[in-house]
């Protein structure tokens, strides 16, 4: 599995492999330029403008210049002084091999557009920028961003490699090549959208700390044991959709919806559930609902919220299009089953946060404005450090925390996992609800709440990637992920996908 690490590891993980695997610096700036190289050659770009930092970032600049060179390549360096021996090594080589080729910047002399090049390199700013950046280097990053075509050297400049904050500006690259591994910053906030397509190098650094793993359908597969013949509905589990309020109808058919999968708004919660496996759905609503339920809800047994008492359940998603009910969230905290809480189950929870202690094990499903209600920390706390504060807060409250962004964050305080799939698409009220469901499906089946969570959010994100392919991201419905979303999953797990 694919894994991504923060700025501080990196550079523990570089400085190490110089002093004890017998590669120098020198060498890992050859070996990251030519991976780079080769994306160059492979294509048709003949007429080439590389922007080099100060930095070894910088250094990888350089050594690619010489590659593309001494190939014949009409190539323009656009770069400032090093400051590290290893990058001073190729910078001079440039300078005495191809004085002409080489022009210093300072404050945007001799580089105020890119767009006569088939292809700018931006090897300006690497990993391990902090804080906004200086009135010179936006500059810099502005004229960069000129360019036609442009592939970023590990990340783009201008991106926090933990955080993917842009400060304020980053490169917009039409490609990336990450060296050795994957940074959070290539997928968290701005990331995605500055990143382009994303290619990982592998240059031989021995890679140290935390790994943040990144899900994908090898994940999937090992987590869907193989079915036996002799079995029956009740080996699958009973999961119950606690939703809805007199505003707020859709939330409990689409949770349903996601455990099994229909075409209608409150039931699509639980039908997801069932779509990923469970055995039966229970979908529990507002007593003064259930007429208007009845004909709607076609795969789920459907009762009250007074109800929820008087069934044995192996799971249970709360909080959808709930409103402030204090008394269903009591009856459920104190239900013996594994539980999802999202939506309006987080904002009752965060007004009775003593009530976690009953939530452990469980599943708490935050977007950032939830998160901050929980934590008590502002938004831009926890944009500033999104990891280890989800970490902290899983680790403490001895729960499964899956943080939703343009990324997910899912850990239960010793793992942490990041997917990645997913769009924009995802971005309309009821996403989360399809989600919820499921989890909720995944947790009925005896799957751990840490995996659950993980490949709830990744084959959601797939399917939505599915339907925009089909339609566009403006036209999706969460519905839509909910009717498709056990499609995905068997596409998944026959490896046809």
């Amino acid at each position: 599995m694919d894994f991504a690490i923060s700025s501080e590891s990196m550079r523990l993980s570089d400085e190490y492999t110089i002093k004890n695997c017998g590669v120098s610096a020198i060498q890992l700036m050859d070996r990251a330029a030519n991976a780079i190289f080769n994306e160059i050659e492979s294509g048709e770009y003949r007429k080439i403008a590389i922007v080099c930092g100060s930095g070894n970032n910088g250094g990888d600049g350089y050594c690619l210049a010489l590659k593309l060179l001494d190939k014949g390549y009409n190539v323009a360096v656009f770069g400032k002084t090093p400051k590290t021996d290893s990058a001073r090594y190729y910078f001079d080589i440039l300078i005495n091999k191809y004085p002409f080729d080489f022009k210093e910047i300072s404050k945007l002399t001799n580089i105020t557009n890119l767009s006569r090049y088939h292809i700018v390199v931006d090897c300006l700013l690497g990993n391990g920028i902090k804080g906004n950046l200086t009135d010179e280097y936006i500059g810099y990053i502005n004229v960069i961003n000129t360019g036609k075509y442009i592939i970023s050297c590990d990340i783009s400049s201008g991106l926090n490699s933990d955080t993917g904050v842009k400060s304020p500006v980053s490169v917009k690259a039409n490609k990336t090549i990450a060296i050795q591994c994957y940074k959070p910053g290539h997928f968290l906030q701005d990331g995605k959208d500055h990143t382009g397509e994303l290619k990982v190098c592998d240059i031989g650094i021995e890679v140290l700390g935390e790994k943040y793993y990144i899900c994908d359908n090898e994940f999937v597969k090992k987590i869907f044991l193989p079915r036996l013949h002799n079995s029956h509905k009740g080996d699958y589990g009973r999961c119950g959709i606690v939703a809805c309020s007199k505003h707020y109808v859709g939330a409990g058919i689409l949770s349903y919806d996601s455990s099994y999968s229909v075409a209608s708004s409150c039931e699509k919660m639980g039908t997801s559930s069932l779509s990923v496996g469970c055995g039966y759905s229970y979908l529990f609503v507002p007593e003064m609902m259930l007429p208007y339920m009845w004909s709607r809800v076609t795969h789920s047994c459907l009762y009250s919220h007074k109800d929820l008492k008087n069934h044995k359940l192996d799971s249970i998603a709360f909080g959808m299009g709930i409103e402030d009910n204090n008394e269903v969230f009591d009856i459920v905290c104190d239900l013996p089953c594994k539980k999802v809480i999202d939506a309006d189950g987080l904002n009752i929870l965060s007004k009775n946060f003593d009530k976690i202690d009953k939530l452990k094990n469980c599943v708490l499903t935050p977007h950032l404005m939830e998160f901050s209600r929980l934590t008590g920390l502002s938004l831009q706390e926890i944009i500033d450090n999104p990891i280890e504060i989800a970490e902290y807060f899983a680790n403490k409250y001895q729960v499964v925390l899956l943080l939703k962004g343009p990324t997910t964050i899912i850990t239960d305080g010793d793992k942490i996992y990041l997917s990645t799939s997913g769009n924009s698409a995802l971005a309309k009220g009821g996403s989360g609800d399809v989600l919820s469901g499921v989890i909720a499906g995944l947790l009925a089946q005896k799957i751990p709440p840490l995996e659950s969570a993980v490949v709830a959010a990744y084959i959601c994100g797939k399917t939505a990637e599915f339907e925009s392919e089909a339609f566009c991201k403006q036209s999706v419905l969460p519905n839509m992920i909910a009717n498709d979303v056990g499609f995905i999953l068997s596409k998944i797990l026959k490896d046809q996908f």
